[in-house]
């Protein structure tokens, strides 16, 4: 394998580590959201 072609994959794939990270936190705090929501309408529905 050429050096260069080598150092573009590596590139590609720490881009893609940072997208997924980012995607994941992201994702956890939506859900983290509605499931805030499904509580806050469980406990008004309870009252």
């Amino acid at each position: 394998m050429n050096p260069i072609g080598l150092s573009v994959g590596l590139a590609i794939l720490a881009i893609i580590g940072c997208l997924a990270a980012y995607g994941a936190s992201k994702l956890e705090e939506s859900t983290r959201k509605q499931h805030d929501d499904l509580k806050a309408k469980k406990l008004g529905s309870s009252h």
